[in-house]
């Protein structure tokens, strides 16, 4: 009976650690850095929540204050595995922040690596790493959140996201000018077939009726000036490809400073 007993108490506890209710219990976020207050740990926890389940994966956040002698990606990749992929679900993101060496990283496995390709880890750096630098950590995870959740979707949807370059604007008035020019010379060229009886004449001042120019005011006005740009330098970007983890799982992810 006794043994009957523990076979059933057993099953129970693996049919509830198996129900969506005690998968929610997963935490989604560990500030060990301390960076945000107690309603702001509310609002991320359930930013991620929402988006882990949403994509059955797992949306993670993890503040540090040093890596223990590890580099960004070996830290975040250790992490990652112990606490998400022991569950046997390798799809998932986490974002790193360690504000000793003010570094961030993220970091992928599954179908995330795809989702979240090079261009997609460019597209959460442009959304986060301005609120890292600025120190709005929550505000820097919330746009996180709902980055990730911008890039599953398209994802889930058919088509990983892909940076396309914007068009300068001084392309589009270059152009415009060119037409505008063209235009210009051919309704000059048709006025002047329509002159035929008027001379050419060889001095300006044979265009000018005698006596009816009084210059009156002097001024000098600036007509245009050209400014020269040099680009600032800039990182290599955040990186990306694949490698494995010390775990043995394949991870993609890129990440820099702020």
């Amino acid at each position: 009976m006794k043994r009957v007993s523990s076979l059933l108490i057993a099953l129970l506890i693996a049919v509830f650690a198996s129900s969506p209710a005690y998968a929610a219990q997963k935490s989604y976020l560990n500030d060990d850095a301390g960076l945000l207050a107690s309603s702001e740990k509310t609002d991320v926890e359930s930013a991620l929540r929402q988006v882990s389940q949403m994509y059955d994966m797992d949306t993670a956040v993890l503040t540090v204050y040093g890596l223990e002698g590890k580099s960004p990606e070996e830290y975040a990749d250790d992490y990652f595995d112990n606490t998400y992929n022991s569950d046997g679900n390798i799809d998932g993101i986490i974002l790193l922040v360690d504000m000793e060496s003010r570094s961030w990283q993220v970091e992928t496995g599954g179908r995330c690596i795809d989702a979240v390709n090079d261009d997609g880890i460019e597209y959460i750096e442009d959304s986060v790493v301005s609120f890292l630098s600025d120190g709005e950590y929550g505000q820097a995870f919330l746009a996180y959140a709902d980055s990730v959740s911008y890039l599953m979707n398209l994802y889930d949807s058919g088509s990983a996201y892909v940076y396309r370059e914007p068009v300068p604007w001084g392309r589009n008035i270059a152009v415009a000018l060119v037409v505008g020019a063209i235009a210009g010379f051919a309704a000059a060229g048709a006025g002047k077939q329509k002159l035929k009886t008027v001379r050419r004449r060889t001095a300006a001042g044979e265009y000018e009726a005698a006596g009816s120019l009084s210059i009156t005011e002097r001024r000098d006005i600036l007509l245009y000036h050209t400014v020269t740009a040099v680009p600032l330098p800039k990182d290599d970007g955040p990186g990306g490809g694949t490698h494995m983890s010390a775990g043995g799982f394949s991870h993609g992810g890129g990440g820099g400073k702020f």
